[in-house]
């Protein structure tokens, strides 16, 4: 798989492909860091979970993570993860055999992974000297783009939430664990257009997404 960057505002995919989905094993996860640049920012809290064929949650994983600089206090409002919370939780290092082991055998999927989720887990990989190949990772946001071109918006997980008429009134957002299960129903929905529309392989050559537009914390 190839992203490049266009723009600020938008990237392009080339060269994803994920052939006979419906026999594949998928992890859903999510990080929560320091902030939302990867070169900069560390990981605080890692969240997934295992669908099992029919779409359900067979597994969970969640664990704080001690990031090597103080959470800033807009960061600790915005996702209610606090420095006192990880200041005894394991480092990045002494976590990360543990998720890989975790999601060992499936597709990763996440939302606007290309954009923070997949450079912030390469980068931290990168960091502690822990070698990772670039995993296969489907973003539910260039999935939904690559299924509806017809759609000019941004694809945000609310604008997701909205569009597949999703119940989230049971979870927590900004927690890893949170959002990895309410990005699961939102993949499943999308599978579940998959198999509608007689989709049995996924290609992205040329498709240009439109990346998310962070509101500057106050």
């Amino acid at each position: 798989m190839n992203v490049i960057n266009l723009s600020e505002s938008e990237y392009v995919i080339n060269e994803f492909s994920l052939e006979e989905i419906g026999t594949r094993k998928f992890c859903v996860f999510d990080f929560e860091a320091t902030g939302p640049d990867q070169l900069n920012d560390f990981i605080t809290q890692i969240g997934a979970v295992i669908l099992g064929k029919d779409g359900l949650i067979v597994e969970q994983y969640k664990t704080f993570v001690r990031p090597p600089k103080p959470i800033p206090e807009l960061i600790e409002k915005l996702t209610g993860i606090f420095n006192k919370d990880v200041e005894n939780a394991r480092s990045f290092s002494d976590v990360i055999d543990e998720f890989f082991t975790f999601f060992s055998g499936c597709v990763l999927v996440t939302q606007a992974g290309y954009e923070y989720d997949l450079p912030l887990l390469l980068e931290e990989c990168r960091r502690n000297n822990k070698p990772l190949e670039a995993p296969l990772v489907i973003d539910t946001k260039a999935l939904f783009t690559y299924l509806h071109p017809e759609y000019t918006e941004i694809v945000s997980t609310n604008f997701l939430i909205n569009y597949y008429m999703i119940d989230d009134t049971d979870i927590q957002r900004h927690d890893a664990l949170g959002d990895s299960i309410l990005i699961s129903r939102i993949f499943n929905k999308m599978m579940d257009e998959c198999w509608d529309k007689g989709i049995d392989q996924i290609r992205f050559n040329n498709l240009k997404v439109k990346k998310v537009r962070l509101t500057p914390l106050e």
